[in-house]
């Protein structure tokens, strides 16, 4: 999708460092001014919501309050569901993606044109 949706930048597991605390951003693509910072996940419940603050927090270190993120996990569409409300109420620029969105390329491909167009 990089040449479709114009990605002029995009780079994988991102070593940073912000107040002497080292962190690791899964991905990180770049559309015009748009940055939008990739979380993956394997978890299905649990760490969910924690890794969804976490990835919201680094967006900011990253790019200030611009940032968008989107949260992927193995999460069923319940608990994506639930995620994506909980942080929608506090984040404008976040979304969360599940098992039922990545398992198949087109569908996966679909929802991330949605998102970064």
């Amino acid at each position: 999708l990089q040449e479709e949706l114009q990605i002029t930048d995009i780079a994988y597991n991102i070593k940073a460092k912000k107040q002497e605390k080292e962190f690791e951003v899964d991905v990180l693509a770049i559309i015009g001014y748009k940055s939008f910072l990739f979380s993956c996940t394997t978890d299905k419940k649990a760490h969910i919501k924690q890794k969804a603050f976490e990835a919201s927090n680094r967006s900011k270190d990253l790019a200030g309050i611009a940032g968008n993120v989107i949260l992927i996990s193995l999460a069923d569409e319940n608990r994506v569901n639930g995620v994506k409300q909980d942080m929608t109420d506090v984040e404008k620029k976040f979304s969360v993606l599940g098992i039922n969105d990545i398992k198949e390329k087109e569908i996966f491909k679909s929802k991330l044109k949605e998102i970064l167009q």
